[in-house]
């Protein structure tokens, strides 16, 4: 049955921790804690390509959006060679209410249950063109 993948577990449990403790993330950093090394921009589209699909996209049982994960707007402060501060927007990977109330099974098993659902459709749809024909 569906599951998430590892890197996708990796970062439900961290976001999930900093979203706990009021810390806010990058997908850049959040890239550095799931590879755990210094990461490149190949990297960072992979972590936001998992956080897209498997958390802000995400749809309960009956379609409807329900995102786990969702980004939000900020900034943070970069200090230049000469000792001056600039401020660089960015986006942080936070929580929503809904996905706070979540654990890796609860999402793993709403996964496998979106799969029997759909497969118990394609079976009803084929026994109904068969009784058609």
């Amino acid at each position: 049955m569906a599951q998430l993948k590892p890197d996708a577990v990796k970062i439900f449990n961290i976001v999930t921790k900093a979203s706990r403790e009021n810390k806010h993330y990058t997908a850049e950093e959040i890239a550095r804690f799931v590879f755990n090394r210094e990461v490149d921009n190949a990297d960072v589209r992979k972590i936001n390509g998992i956080i897209t699909g498997a958390f802000i996209n995400r749809k309960n049982l009956k379609g409807e959006r329900t995102p786990v994960m969702e980004r939000v707007k900020g900034e943070i402060e970069i200090e230049d060679v000469d000792g001056r501060i600039f401020h660089k927007p960015v986006k942080f990977i936070e929580m929503t209410e809904y996905g706070l109330t979540q654990t890796v099974n609860s999402l793993d098993e709403e996964d496998n249950q979106k799969q029997l659902n759909k497969a118990a459709k394609k079976d009803a749809q084929k026994e109904l063109s068969r009784k058609v024909v």
